[in-house]
């Protein structure tokens, strides 16, 4: 699942959008999958990635990873996100210094 923080609820995102710090062209994903096999196609480059929709409410604490996160195949979506080809992930960085899947 591709998933966000909103108000500290945690929500799964129906559409995301992708957009390049670089020369890389903006796309939308509905589909962490499809977000991941397209950043593991450009690994280490750095992308910002919103939630345009969002979806069901799936948690209220503040610590998930129980449940979800990068070892589950879920994205966050954050300020920087990027394939880690050192570490063969999806990672997600938020303004907070939050990581997510590194």
């Amino acid at each position: 699942m591709i998933l966000t923080y909103q108000q500290r609820v945690l929500h799964e995102v129906k559409l995301a959008f992708l957009t390049a710090q670089t020369g890389e062209k903006d796309r939308y994903f509905s589909t962490s999958e499809q977000l991941t096999a397209y950043l593991k196609n450009r690994p280490d480059i750095r992308f910002h990635i919103y939630a345009t929709t969002v979806g069901s409410e799936l948690s209220h604490d503040p610590e998930p990873e129980g449940a979800y996160g990068g070892v589950f195949g879920d994205v966050f979506c954050g300020d920087e996100v990027f394939y880690d080809s050192v570490k063969g992930c999806v990672v997600t960085y938020t303004q907070t210094g939050r990581i997510w899947g590194g």
